[in-house]
């Protein structure tokens, strides 16, 4: 699931973009993800390049091993054990071999472990005075250190040791996981289930249907680079795989994100695998639910309703306090604020966002409280209707997302 999974994080982060301005500027891209990875980005000036430039020998590769980007970006290699994932890794990979055969003696499968030790060609960037000296054969405080400040698109979560061992019917029982970690936060309840319910859906599409959406590392890293421009969820294509159902040799091509959902030629979409899954899977309610989910999140990537960066930018740019200069007038931030936190409670109307979708001020769905059905729709539970896995009120794939 981690790598069927991994092309699908730039084309949800391009249509999830909420993140038009950074410190009172209106930026030129639309999500967070290039700010965020530059911010956190500690290589030495000798791992950013290959210039033979000095490092320093109190760091992991003395400071000196070239890494080819941020801790904070995509997922450097996938992590499957079948003969295709060498050829789709087809970047290198920074690595310890000590760490690597270490991994391999311990009878790690070679492609995990390449990703584990591949995690250890960085630095810890925080440790704890009291959490120095531990038993690591117990304790796995050293081990999370490194995996949660190597933020990628993607996490491999292995289980807590003393929870992993219990019962699967256990209350207590975590499984393994997989962490989607590239969508923005949307002003609304109802786009957040929408995008999450996506998320769950097309995991359970590939696994009852035995879809490949894999694509070459390098393809993926190009994906990333494109899906925080300014209006990407519309004007830029992106790699995608168009033969899913694993027939014949891979075939790739460019795409914009309403063909990847939509369907293009012989590629069916992504939504209409779903709808497949759907329809075989789950009830009429449920369906409904979901159905109404894929219109909005395939009107957003066919442009008829805008990303919630383009939302806001447009408004500030239209606001009458804005001076044509790139900045945001204190009048537009506050006029923005109170608008969409009206929005995001359910109390005011926002059809340049949601066209008909939650139109919530007028309608007879509201409660009491002022507050819209869909805030309150318990999603999980359709969800979980969905699920063959499912066992009562917990689901494997939704604790993974």
């Amino acid at each position: 699931m981690y790598d069927q999974l991994a092309s699908l994080t730039p084309i949800l982060l391009a249509l999830t973009a909420a993140t038009p301005f950074m410190r009172g500027w209106i930026c030129d891209d639309d999500a967070r993800w290039g700010q965020i990875s530059q911010s956190v980005d500690d290589r030495t000036a000798a791992e950013r390049s290959t210039n033979g430039e000095v490092g320093d020998a109190r760091l992991a590769g003395s400071g000196t091993r070239p890494l080819r980007k941020s801790r904070y970006d995509g997922i450097d290699c996938y992590i499957g054990e079948d003969e295709e994932t060498e050829i789709l890794n087809d970047l290198p990979l920074a690595f310890d071999q000590d760490h690597l055969d270490r991994l391999l003696d311990a009878g790690i499968d070679k492609n995990l472990a390449l990703h584990v030790a591949h995690l250890f060609a960085r630095d810890p960037l925080v440790i704890f005075e009291d959490r120095l000296d531990l038993n690591d054969q117990q304790d796995i405080d050293h081990w999370e250190n490194l995996q949660s400040t190597n933020w990628q698109t993607l996490r491999w979560k292995p289980p807590p040791p003393h929870k992993g061992v219990l019962s699967s019917d256990d209350k207590d029982h975590i499984g393994w996981r997989v962490e989607f970690r590239s969508m923005e936060l949307q002003l609304t309840d109802f786009e957040n289930a929408a995008f999450i319910s996506f998320v769950v859906a097309i995991s359970r599409a590939i696994l009852d249907l035995q879809l490949d959406l894999r694509i070459p590392i390098s393809k993926l890293d190009t994906n990333m680079a494109a899906a925080g421009r300014r209006a990407a969820c519309t004007q830029e294509s992106f790699w995608f795989r168009t033969n899913p159902s694993g027939a014949g040799s891979p075939e790739y091509q460019k795409l914009h994100i309403h063909e990847i959902l939509n369907g293009k030629g012989s590629f069916p979409g992504l939504l209409p695998l779903c709808q497949k899954y759907l329809e075989e899977s789950c009830s009429l309610q449920s369906q409904e639910l979901l159905k109404s989910y894929f219109s909005f999140i395939s009107q957003r990537a066919l442009g008829e309703l805008p990303t919630p960066a383009t939302w806001m930018r447009n408004f500030v740019m239209r606001h009458s306090s804005y001076n044509d200069d790139g900045r945001v007038p204190a009048a537009a931030a506050h006029d923005l604020l109170v608008q969409a936190a009206g929005i995001g409670a359910g109390l005011q109307r926002c059809p340049d966002l949601l066209g008909s979708f939650c139109s919530c001020a007028t309608s007879n769905s509201c409660h009491d409280d002022g507050l819209c059905e869909c805030r309150t729709e318990s999603f999980k539970l359709v969800l979980l209707d969905s699920c063959p896995l499912r066992r009562e009120r917990t689901c494997p794939l939704i604790t993974a997302v």
